[in-house]
């Protein structure tokens, strides 16, 4: 016997043990009578059942001694519950012998019962692994009293690592990172940043660029920007940002007055850099912000990639299936070109590949209401900076917007306002569109973040050098509006 509180009887004669041994009921029994011994409490402090051998029978001439009673210890089951497990291969452990593997969250017992009275210890043997977790105990200890234990909790929790980027030659504004297509990480200025959002340990982190700098225009890539967290942050991935070379300016030109030249110049000083003949007339230029190369629409319905090789210009045509002259514009991704012509009124999206100066593969064309007609010009296109819109000008339907998609390709247009223009141009932030109309009136329109949606300002000139002008720039940090009159003037 173990524990304590045992009582016996015979019959209505009770005797409280407590130790092994002989015991003697106070009463006495007159021969021929009888008895029967049977166990009244059971002993506590440890639990044990007692039971009675030879209890009962008829006293003879002689004193009863062969009455015994055996009391063994009770065991009990030890378990609880696990709570936010997500790993594999967690094993838990009682009293540093027992292992249990646990799968799934929900109740657990040990396989092993512990003896009232015994202590017991749940601890974590094996962390869970993919994804790496904490698992913790509580009430993992105590003493087995008269019942088993059930209350044990484990608690388990994935443990998170910081993502971290170091940005270097930023000089423009508005470069926003991504980590895993959705934790956006906006940065204004060299140095090291974190994503806000940490990444599991055993999890895959892709940091990419969202949306390349503005306002001066750059073109940023990531180095070593994929892997798997493992148990410490992630501090190499690095983002580095370069200001294409503006080394040249194109200009398109007739010789005498039929023969189309295409001129480069220094855009340091604006000395002669080289000429050639070209295969057509030059009406609009869009230049790769990556820096590889330079599309040029024609008259003739084709657009030319412009390369720069040892003083002498190279150009491959694309013949892109356009009649008439034909604008360029390109996404601030450098991955997608837009060309419109006025012989057919088709808007069509381009891939540009890797390598250049391959021809782009068409993606896609939406014709444009009072986007055909004959004229030698080509029709205002202008590609919003942050990559959301395309902005068409077209006869008798004003500024039509075409929202671009995640592929590059664009919705269906959207009218957005009525006077007809013959040059668009968007600022470097993306808030504001210029348009000059055709009756010579520059505007000013704000627009709308997510819907592309077009509001006059109160800022419009007329007069001095706008009064017919068919052509309008701005300078990379948003700072100045240049425009070309019909008599070829700079203003």
């Amino acid at each position: 016997m173990k524990g304590h509180g045992l009582v016996l009887a015979n019959n209505d004669d009770t005797l409280a043990v407590s130790a092994d041994g002989a015991f003697t009921f106070s009463t006495a029994l007159a021969q021929g009578a009888t008895y029967a011994v049977s166990v009244r409490s059971q002993p506590g402090g440890p639990s044990q059942v007692c039971t009675v051998n030879g209890g009962t029978g008829t006293v003879a001439d002689t004193a009863v001694t062969g009455v015994k009673v055996l009391c063994a210890t009770q065991s009990y089951a030890v378990g609880g519950t696990v709570g936010g497990l997500a790993g594999t291969g967690l094993v838990l452990q009682n009293n540093a012998g027992d292992d249990l593997p646990v799968a799934a969250n929900g109740s657990f017992v040990f396989p092993v019962a512990v003896a009232s009275g015994a202590a017991y210890a749940v601890t974590v043997k094996t962390q869970p692994g993919g994804p790496t977790q904490l698992c913790s105990v509580a009430q993992g200890s105590g003493t087995i009293d008269a019942d088993d234990v059930a209350s044990v909790q484990v608690v388990c929790a994935t443990r998170t690592r910081a993502v971290n980027v170091t940005v270097s030659g930023l000089d423009g504004q508005g470069l926003v990172l991504q980590n895993n297509s959705g934790d956006d990480l906006a940065v204004g200025a060299n140095g090291k940043r974190q994503f806000a959002t940490s990444v599991a340990e055993g999890s895959t982190y892709a940091v990419t660029v969202k949306s390349q700098p503005r306002m001066y225009t750059q073109f940023c890539t990531v180095d070593r920007g994929n892997g798997t967290v493992a148990a410490a942050d992630i501090d190499d991935v690095s983002v580095a940002c370069a200001t294409p070379a503006t080394r040249s300016v194109y200009v398109s030109s007739l010789l005498g007055s039929s023969i189309p030249m295409l001129m480069r110049y220094s855009a340091a000083d604006l000395t002669a850099q080289a000429s050639t003949i070209a295969p057509a007339t030059f009406v609009s230029f869009a230049a790769d912000p990556k820096g590889r190369l330079v599309f040029g629409g024609s008259d003739s319905g084709r657009v030319y990639a412009i390369r720069q090789g040892d003083g002498i210009d190279t150009m491959s045509s694309a013949t892109l299936g356009a009649r008439g002259a034909v604008a360029v514009g390109m996404h601030p991704s450098g991955d997608y070109l837009y060309v419109v012509a006025n012989g057919d009124g088709l808007l069509s999206t381009y891939a540009v590949p890797p390598a250049t100066p391959a021809a782009p593969g068409v993606l896609q064309q939406k014709f444009l209401s009072g986007a055909s007609g004959t004229s030698p010009l080509p029709l205002p296109l202008a590609v919003d900076p942050l990559g959301r819109f395309v902005f068409v000008g077209t006869s008798g339907q004003g500024i039509q917007t075409l929202p671009i998609r995640a592929d590059g390709t664009l919705d269906d247009p959207v009218r957005q306002a009525t006077t007809d223009v013959v040059s668009v141009v968007v600022h470097p932030s993306g808030a504001y569109l210029y348009a000059i109309g055709t009756d010579g009136m520059l505007r000013t329109y704000s627009i709308h973040a997510s819907t592309g949606a077009l509001t006059q300002t109160a800022l419009t000139v007329a007069g001095l050098g706008v009064d017919g002008s068919t052509s309008l720039a701005i300078d990379g940090r948003g700072r100045m509006l240049s425009l070309v009159d019909t008599v070829n003037q700079l203003q």
